[in-house]
């Protein structure tokens, strides 16, 4: 059900995008969003995304979606926990109950507080 929801956003926002196309989700052995997505006042949406290699294991990725400008990683891709990548969207989460506007460089930082 939210990886509908958010298709239908990414589709609406970015109608010749790929990102969540059947093949590349399969290509990549991606799985988006993991858990809640979230949106903060001015359109930007964060969400977890997870990713496994052949014979890796499986990795966590914060993801932001833009209005204009598609999806992208927050910082490192594919270098989190599930664990890890669940706190810093928390973080980030909290951060936008309180103020509805969490610009990308702030997200960048609270994932830094949280990760180094």
């Amino acid at each position: 059900m939210k990886t509908c929801k958010l298709r239908k956003i990414y589709k609406s926002r970015y109608p010749n995008g790929h990102w969540f196309d059947e093949s590349s989700m399969v290509w990549f052995d991606s799985e988006a969003p993991i858990g809640d997505h979230i949106t903060d006042l001015v359109g930007n949406i964060y969400f977890i995304s997870s990713e496994q290699g052949p014979g890796l294991p499986r990795r966590y990725t914060i993801q932001y979606m833009g209005l204009t400008n598609g999806i992208h990683n927050l910082v490192e891709f594919n270098k989190l926990t599930k664990g890890k990548a669940q706190k810093v969207f928390d973080a980030i989460a909290e951060k936008i109950s309180e103020n509805k506007r969490v610009p990308i460089e702030e997200a960048e930082n609270i994932y830094n507080s949280i990760i180094k």
